[in-house]
């Protein structure tokens, strides 16, 4: 029965306040699906791969969205887009890396654009005829990181990797070397030609690189040359052709070698720089550091002689004609051709007269009578040579001084010295009474002939005749008859003395009975010498 209150309403039961649950399953859809969102974000973020930039001269070859990053021919990398910088001069290419790659993007990696092309012999890039451009990539494991890059406009000739070392070279003239082009040992390509540049002074430097292990074959003592082209020579032995290959040839390229000498064979390091000669030739000549320029003024033709003329010492080449000039002094009327010469007196001198002052030896070079003139070189051409001569009775000199450059003494050349010693022979042979001489031969002859035709010359041959007849009839025959009388007498002998004749059998047997007698006498003496007195007494018996 329902309970009611006083005033007759219905009891209403109290109310009981509960606690309210923290947490609603309704929220568990929303919170996995937002861990799911954040671990798909994480994800995508996590395994895509950085974007870098890479600023080129030009773009030629390149599509974004088609062109791909490759390394070994496996792309890392495609470009995404490419747009022209603020300075309108170059292109930023703006590309998406694959995630593996990003341990390598560091400073130091390098990108170029590759692209078909032959350089030093090689053909590179022929697959993008048909597929486009693309970038490569050098990567490197070690550095800082970084995302924008500069790119290279030719590709490396070497990759970063690559074991090996660098050296510097010098040379005079570059010739058909190029960048890239090979180097060889013994026609074998065991490096390459990395750069080269023009210097303020002339002169040509650049880098070299030489594949390990190979490049332990480099020492102080090796040579390098240019082996671009062919090399001909022609000897007394014959014509011979030296070439390194095809590539060279074409391209050209380096050749070296470590030839046997008494120069240092030590090991060099890294970046030590060498000379490239022009031909193996002129490689396996002796290098020499030391150099004075010497100046010469003649005072006669010097017709046939140019730059490069050699100054040779006993036939030895000593140096060469630098520069040629001409002096006049039209109110003397003198005129004299002074000629510059660079010598190595390394070539000249030993080791202790190198060491001297150059005045000091210089001066007692010319006052021994050493002096300089000039001298034929080819009778064919009528080139010149200078030549250092001593001459006995050479009048004294000194050292001067032309511009500041020391002047040696010269000497009229030979030609001119036989010119006048043919004059003065000539002179003589004017001299000689031709007309007399052939006057007193005439008289000679007609002498001559009178005693020939005379009686008692005839009757003197006729004698003669007369006494080879009879020595031919009885001299002959008595000189042959005693001539076998003694060769008889020779075989007799030689048979008494043979080996098994009885004279020789007789002779050995006397010389044994004679040794025998000596012997005993020995004995004898030797008894005498031990008891002197047994020539008194006697010989004792003893028992």
């Amino acid at each position: 029965m329902n309970e009611r209150t006083e005033s007759g309403s219905p009891a209403v039961a109290e109310a009981v306040i509960g606690e309210k649950p923290k947490f609603s399953l309704v929220w568990v859809v929303p919170i996995v699906a937002a861990i799911i969102g954040a671990w798909l974000v994480y994800k995508a973020i996590t395994e895509e791969g950085p974007t870098i930039t890479i600023t080129f001269q030009t773009a030629e070859g390149l599509t974004a969205g088609k062109s791909k990053i490759k390394y070994r021919n496996v792309e890392v990398g495609t470009v995404e887009n490419i747009d022209l910088a603020d300075d309108l001069e170059h292109v930023v290419v703006t590309a998406k890396m694959s995630p593996g790659s990003k341990p390598y993007l560091r400073d130091g990696t390098r990108f170029w654009v590759v692209r078909a092309q032959v350089t030093a012999g090689e053909v590179r890039g022929l697959g993008t005829l048909l597929s486009g451009a693309y970038i490569g990539i050098d990567p490197v494991a070690e550095g800082p990181k970084r995302r924008d890059f500069l790119g290279l406009e030719k590709a490396p000739v070497l990759e970063t990797d690559r074991e090996g070392r660098r050296f510097t070279f010098k040379t005079r003239q570059l010739g058909s070397l190029s960048t890239g082009a090979p180097i060889y040992y013994r026609q074998f390509s065991v490096g390459r030609v990395l750069d080269f540049r023009l210097e303020l002074d002339g002169s040509i430097t650049g880098e070299l690189f030489v594949y390990a292990p190979y490049d332990q074959l480099i020492k102080e003592s090796t040579k390098f040359w240019n082996a671009s082209g062919v090399e001909a020579s022609l000897t007394a032995e014959g014509f011979h052709v030296d070439t390194q290959s095809l590539t060279a040839m074409l391209v050209g390229g380096i050749a070296f070698d470590t030839p046997e000498s008494l120069a240092l064979r030590s090991e060099v390091e890294e970046d030590y720089e060498f000379f490239i000669y022009d031909n193996r030739l002129e490689s396996l000549q002796r290098e020499y550091k030391i150099e004075e320029h010497w100046v010469l003024i003649f005072k006669e033709s010097v017709r046939g002689l140019t730059i490069g003329s050699p100054v040779e010492f006993y036939g030895l080449k000593i140096g060469e004609v630098v520069d040629i000039t001409f002096e006049h002094d039209y109110d003397t009327l003198s005129f004299s051709v002074p000629v510059l010469i660079k010598l190595e007196p390394e070539r000249l001198a030993g080791d202790q007269e190198v060491r001297k002052p150059s005045a000091e030896r210089d001066t007692e070079l010319i006052n021994r009578g050493w002096r300089v003139q000039l001298g034929s070189g080819n009778l064919v051409t009528g080139s010149k040579v200078i030549n250092f001569v001593q001459l006995p009775n050479a009048p004294p000199a000194e050292l001067g001084e032309w511009k500041g450059y020391p002047v040696f003494p010269t000497a009229p050349s030979s030609l001119r010295n036989l010119a006048a010693d043919i004059g003065r022979v000539v002179d003589k042979i004017e001299d000689i009474p031709f007309n007399e001489i052939g006057d007193n031969l005439n008289a000679t002859v007609a002498g001559l002939n009178e005693i020939v035709n005379s009686p008692e010359l005839k009757n003197t041959i006729a004698g003669l005749g007369k006494l080879a007849d009879q020595l031919g009839n009885d001299v002959a025959p008595a000189l042959n008859s005693v001539l076998i009388k003694a060769e008889m007498t020779l075989d007799s002998a030689r048979s008494q003395i043979a080996a098994d004749s009885v004279t020789t059998q007789e002779l050995r047997r006397l010389l044994t009975e004679l040794g025998d007698t000596a012997q005993a006498i020995r004995t004898v003496v030797e008894y005498l010498e031990r008891n002197p007195e047994s020539l008194i007494k006697g010989k004792e018996d003893r028992q």
